[in-house]
């Protein structure tokens, strides 16, 4: 966001806007297939210990999974027959396609909304990049927060910031206004990432998260689809921003409340270990246990 914006402004300004989406598909498609070549599984591939772990530390139970080194697992591993299954689950792609919608929403038309609010194009293009800077020390800040914190902290911290901070762009009409959006508005919307994954991997494990985590995202992609199309045509109907940024702010409270109810799910096995220890004739769903008189 902080490297293109100016740049895909610049290439359409000096060529045509046909122009610059070949020039940037060339430019992507090389830093993809370079970073692609760089990635490795395990930091212990490159001599590096993983973050948080010290030299001759126990390390927790591994899991096989076909086809990729072991992984580490903590918890009891799921799969996604099961995952599907709990409300957790969809509790996290609701999260997450009200997250992506209330994001969507600015990211798509703050800067239309600045350029009609006064602001010169490049300056209304700096906007987005100062969110893609602003972003980037958000998902690392609170990322470590998260790992400290634990996620569902972190989490509400960065989605309630985003989410209200939509009031501040009522009223923008000054760039000062604007850039003090895409500073605060920018650390909320980078630091709403990181969780989405530890929740995934302290929820469910790490046998099948690729699947579960990839079946979360494909509720985000809905998300970030249906807030900019929304958005636009909230626009069109009303001739007003302010309705989509009503909509992006409501999106953003939303999703912090119901972070607030975020909790584990209990594994099948667990639950036919408690449903097996329960004394014959116990009422269903009560466990009885025995106390010294």
């Amino acid at each position: 966001s902080s490297l293109f914006t100016p740049l895909t402004s610049y290439l359409i300004v000096a060529f045509s806007w046909q122009d610059a989406y070949i020039i940037m598909a060339v430019m992507v498609w090389i830093f993809l297939t370079a970073g692609v070549l760089l990635l490795r599984n395990d930091p212990r591939d490159m001599g590096y210990l993983p973050y948080g772990e010290e030299e001759g530390q126990p390390q927790p139970a591994k899991v096989a999974i076909a086809g990729s080194p072991m992984r580490q697992a903590k918890g009891p591993e799921w799969e996604l027959r099961d995952a599907v299954r709990t409300w957790q689950f969809w509790e996290l792609g609701i999260l997450h396609f009200c997250c992506c919608m209330c994001h969507a929403i600015p990211l798509v038309h703050v800067v239309p909304y600045a350029i009609r609010s006064g602001l010169a194009p490049t300056t209304a293009a700096s906007i987005l990049a100062t969110i893609g800077v602003v972003s980037f020390v958000g998902r690392i800040s609170l990322g470590v927060l998260a790992d400290r914190w634990g996620p569902k902290q972190a989490y509400v911290l960065a989605v309630f910031a985003q989410g209200l901070m939509m009031i501040w762009l009522l009223g923008a009409r000054h760039p000062v206004m604007f850039f003090l959006f895409a500073i605060f508005w920018g650390f909320g919307y980078g630091g709403a990432m990181p969780p989405y994954a530890l929740f995934v991997k302290d929820y469910y494990g790490m046998k099948s998260f690729g699947a579960i985590y990839g079946g979360i995202m494909v509720l985000a992609s809905l998300g970030m689809a249906v807030g900019g199309y929304a958005a636009g045509f909230l626009y069109d109907v009303s001739g007003s921003y302010q309705p989509a940024w009503i909509l992006s702010l409501v999106a953003g409270v939303v999703t912090g409340f119901v972070a607030l109810d975020l909790a584990p799910p209990l594994h099948p096995r667990r639950m036919r270990s408690l449903a097996s220890d329960e004394p014959a004739g116990a009422p269903a769903g009560i466990s009885v246990s025995s106390s010294p008189a």
